[in-house]
């Protein structure tokens, strides 16, 4: 909120800017962006098999805004800290510290982990019918990503600012597929 400053002897009044109020000036202005999603299995999550969780590393990393008022100025700067996983399958979101880790499939599984991963015990056919095909089915899985911001200004000051979020949903049909063995040996 500006100060209000009265001007001795002049009978005009100024409103004085402090660093703290420019700075959520800026942080109004700061454009966070929309979760980018990263999958494995991708376009189809299978029952009983973990599906892998990203955000891509490129957009993890903090973003800042800079904004002045006459002299006084201040920076935000907001560093993505974690990310929520809800599968939309009625289960607890899964809470993940970063931004979880890509899938490499030029790397035998057992030599690949992660953190940021759901299994799934049910297919999605048991979901509403969303098109003409009868298996136009799926979960909306949403994923939340928490920046921590803060911010330095004018005079040395400095302060932290409530955490921001950007949430973006999608769909993520979920299949369950199962081995018939014929014609045995022997």
């Amino acid at each position: 909120m500006p100060i209000f400053v009265p001007v001795e002897g002049k009978g005009v009044a100024r409103f004085t800017e402090t660093p703290a109020t420019v700075a959520r000036r800026a942080e109004n202005r700061l454009v966070l962006p929309l979760p980018t999603v990263g999958l494995d299995p991708s376009g189809q999550a299978l029952v009983n098999l973990a599906e892998w969780f990203w955000i891509p590393r490129a957009q993890w990393r903090p973003l800042t805004q800079r904004t002045a008022a006459g002299p006084v100025w201040a920076k935000v700067t907001a560093r993505p800290v974690s990310t929520s996983w809800n599968p939309g399958d009625g289960s607890p979101a899964v809470k993940c510290a970063g931004p979880g880790t890509p899938y490499d499939r030029s790397l035998p599984a057992s030599a690949q982990s992660t953190e940021c991963s759901y299994t799934y015990t049910e297919s999605s056919a048991g979901q509403p019918q969303t098109g003409p095909n009868p298996n136009d089915r799926y979960f909306t899985v949403t994923v939340t990503t928490t920046w921590a911001v803060s911010w330095v200004g004018a005079g040395g000051a400095n302060g932290m600012l409530p955490a921001m979020t950007r949430t973006r949903s999608f769909r993520l049909p979920v299949a369950q597929r199962e081995t018939v063995v014929t014609g045995g040996s022997g």
